[in-house]
């Protein structure tokens, strides 16, 4: 039951295998965004500075295939809760063919709706409540981008409209109080078989992904594929500003997975980090979900579809229903668990005993003494917290 993760095609390699020569495609891409970027600076680490917009981006590159060239590029700014990252993929005969369909993937997907959004320009509004708040975000998408080779049937027989237009009304609410949400859209069938996908910061939505392929199931045309970007940059009138930052944030979840390993429990994680911190509700995330976190990370069966976070109190008139992309700390918390992999390296008696403070462990076992099939399992995490706890 027991199963991490793959790494991204960024972070893989083969052991031994020599380190690649990529200063030809870093040189090539510098000077993209000093002729694109007024007033761009390069700084010593290679990364592009551009001081009027506050923005700071900087890509790696990874190469398996000598006709393939993958970048992965992450964009930083002051606006954002986290870093914008996208990875991008262009084909070409030698490297100045790869640079250039490079240089277009980057226009179309990301300088588009990213320089749109940080002007406040060439966008709409959208809004959604949470926890009795509205959320407004200013959207901004990039074009529909397609392949096919058989273009006018491509063109007849796959609607090329906006994807983000299509399923908006789908994906809102997993918007949450995160600034920045940065998604991906994508849809192909290549030789009869279908991948759709949409992400959210990185992560991937299984439910919105199946609108994406039951629509896509409809058309019998086959070879193509159509990608796109939405950035969402939230009003600041509307996002409450985070009063830790991501790296303490990390530095208080790595505290409360040791103690966790030691044996104390979540009420015990609880009123330690809530002494330290003074803030009740980081200290309720981290003592509900890092030990949920950890089981979808570790129990293959538990990292299923539609996962709902309830937060009930005594003084809240509803529930608060939560997804992960609406949980401002959950991706911190993830990291944190990936460097307590990393850096304490838990047996697994240690990671047993991390995942059974939690909800999910414990509905898993019991679903299990009754026969269900792990298969069929759906989770929803019931968690007490105090009447002045806040989602942000």
């Amino acid at each position: 039951m027991f199963g991490f993760r793959k790494k991204s095609p960024a972070e893989a390699g083969t052991a031994g295998e020599p380190e690649k020569d990529y200063t030809v495609f870093a040189a090539g891409m510098q000077q993209f965004w000093l002729r694109r970027l007024p007033g761009a600076e390069l700084d010593q680490s290679g990364a592009i500075n551009v001081p009027e917009l506050g923005l700071r981006l900087w890509q790696e590159f990874y190469q398996q295939h000598p006709q393939i060239l993958q970048m992965v590029l992450h964009c930083n700014h002051p606006d954002f809760t986290d870093d914008l990252k996208e990875l991008l993929v262009a084909a070409g005969a030698d490297p100045a063919e790869q640079l250039k369909a490079m240089a277009d993937q980057v226009e179309g997907l990301v300088l588009e709706p990213l320089l749109n959004a940080l002007q406040r320009r060439n966008g709409t509004w959208e809004a959604w409540r949470l926890q009795g708040r509205e959320h407004r975000f200013f959207a901004c998408e990039s074009l529909l981008m397609g392949r096919c080779k058989a273009r006018e049937v491509f063109e007849e027989n796959v609607p090329q409209s906006s994807l983000w237009q299509r399923f908006k009304a789908e994906i809102i609410p997993y918007l949450g109080c995160k600034r920045n949400y940065w998604l991906k859209l994508y849809q192909s069938n290549f030789g009869g078989e279908l991948n759709c996908e949409v992400r959210i910061n990185e992560r991937l939505v299984p439910e919105l992904s199946e609108l994406l392929t039951q629509e896509a199931q409809k058309y019998t045309i086959t070879d193509w594929d159509q990608k796109q970007t939405v950035l969402l940059l939230q009003d600041s009138a509307t996002c409450l500003d985070y009063p830790f930052s991501a790296a303490k944030v990390r530095e208080y979840a790595l505290q409360a997975l040791r103690m966790f390993a030691t044996g104390q429990d979540s009420d015990a994680v609880f009123q330690r980090l809530w002494a330290e911190t003074g803030d009740v509700s980081l200290s309720c995330d981290l003592a509900h979900y890092l030990p949920e976190i950890c089981c979808f990370k570790c129990v293959r069966e538990a990292d299923t579809p539609n996962k709902t976070f309830i937060l009930r109190s005594k003084g809240w008139a509803d529930d608060l229903q939560l997804r992960e992309t609406q949980i401002g700390c959950y991706d911190w918390c993830e990291q944190a668990i990936n460097e307590f992999f990393s850096v304490d390296k838990p047996n697994r008696d240690t990671l047993s005993q991390i995942i059974g403070y939690g909800a999910t462990a414990k509905a898993m076992s019991a679903a299990i003494q009754k026969g269900t099939q792990t298969k069929n399992m759906r989770f929803s995490m019931l968690f007490w917290v105090p009447d002045d706890y806040i989602l942000r």
